[in-house]
């Protein structure tokens, strides 16, 4: 568990949380041990939090999961990259990326919105400041929403062969 290092910083394995909702991370390790702890926060305190990565190239195997009410905020576009051969970021309901850069090589996709039962009533996504590229046949963005959600894209640019996939087929966006 967690151990008290001046007050508000306390450190699990090496993720440190920063005090009022905020998660530090710097390695894959980290983000996935910040990324797990800030879900169940935010899922026993309903409360929003928020897993701030540290400034490098991320590379992963697998995917990554946003939790419901987590926000992943990198130190910005060109400083944090995020890189997988396909299925990069999971982002459940009321999530959101911002300040980084995602890149999927593989035929999958780059971002998915995922279905979390039980559902929310509000089901957002947001995507502020985020460079995206997705290469060899790869969609950015994928849903697993059979019902209507909100994506909010801010400040981003997009570069893929193609944009939009959904499973179910849902409203779209």
């Amino acid at each position: 568990n967690g151990t008290s290092s001046g007050g508000v910083q306390t450190t699990y394995g090496l993720a440190q949380h920063l005090g009022a909702g905020f998660w530090f991370a710097n390695n894959n390790t980290t983000l996935r041990t910040a990324l797990k702890i800030a879900g169940a926060e935010a899922k026993k305190n309903n409360n929003p939090q928020t897993v701030k990565l540290s400034g490098g190239n991320y590379t992963f195997n697998n995917s990554v999961t946003i939790p419901v009410n987590v926000t992943l905020e990198g130190a910005g576009q060109a400083a944090t990259r995020l890189t997988t051969a396909s299925g990069l970021i999971q982002m459940d309901q009321n999530t959101a990326l911002t300040n980084l850069t995602v890149k999927s090589s593989g035929a999958g996709s780059a971002i998915t919105l995922n279905a979390v039962t039980p559902a929310t009533s509000s089901n957002s996504f947001t995507l502020s400041h985020v460079d995206i590229e997705a290469t060899n046949a790869g969609t950015v963005l994928t849903s697993t929403l059979s019902g209507a959600f909100t994506l909010n894209i801010e400040s981003s640019y997009i570069s893929a062969e193609e944009f939009w996939s959904a499973t179910p087929a849902s409203p779209g966006i």
